[in-house]
């Protein structure tokens, strides 16, 4: 009985030593990425917004971090850069942007009767442009370029108010083209990568190219998830 009690009495002073000063518990807090943050722009067409329920204000509310996006509703990669357009492009951009995150491209395809190498590789140059221009407005900013989204063909009948732009059938291979150019980007670059091609559903559009609000959640939160396992 005598050599139970002094056994018991090692076994409490043993596990008081292990949580004593100096010591730590173990922490079982999800990881975050190491960038700190304070202001996430962007260089985008019309999936991205104003509205709350758009996928860059849901980036920002589950960060913590300020947001102000550069988006224009139909533009291309090479839109910003047209002269008839300068007194609407780089309107809200920031100079003080820690992250820019490039989401655009789809209409460079659909400009190109729904797709061609030669729209992919015009959006891929194109992209380069745009982030050499914000660099020189935000110097130090880093980049985020993202893959667009598949398309919903089955809505496509419901809209063609814009007849020299096409979304068929093959415009989903030419999408998943462009990703694939981009992620080569994006790794020759340095960039961070963030491909939304398997993130939404055909449930989860409006129409054949913009995303519903659970599609924005999706694709928020596909770019939260990217952010948090930035090197």
């Amino acid at each position: 009985m005598k050599s139970a009690s002094i056994g018991l009495g090692l076994t409490l002073i043993l596990l008081a030593g292990c949580v004593g000063p100096g010591s730590r518990m173990p922490s079982h807090k999800a990881a975050e990425s190491p960038m700190k943050l304070k202001k996430i722009t962007t260089v985008s067409d019309s999936l991205t917004n104003s509205d709350p329920h758009n996928w860059i204000a849901l980036v920002g509310k589950e960060l913590g971090v300020a947001t102000q996006p550069e988006a224009h509703g139909g533009w291309t990669t090479t839109s910003y850069f047209r002269e008839r357009l300068q007194h609407e492009a780089w309107a809200n951009l920031p100079a003080d942007a820690d992250l820019c995150i490039i989401l655009i491209g789809s209409n460079d395809l659909f400009e190109d009767a729904g797709g061609s190498e030669k729209s992919v590789q015009a959006a891929v140059a194109g992209v380069q442009k745009l982030a050499a221009h914000v660099e020189t407005k935000s110097p130090g900013v880093r980049f985020m370029l993202a893959a667009p989204p598949i398309v919903c063909l089955k809505n496509v009948k419901v809209e063609n108010s814009l007849p020299q732009r096409r979304i068929d059938q093959y415009t989903p291979a030419m999408l998943a083209r462009l990703s694939q150019a981009y992620r080569e980007l994006a790794a020759r670059k340095g960039w961070l990568f963030v491909d939304l091609q398997p993130v939404l559903s055909e449930d989860d559009f409006v129409d054949s190219a913009h995303p519903n609000n659970e599609g924005n959640r999706k694709i928020a939160a596909a770019v939260v998830r990217a952010i948090r396992q930035s090197p």
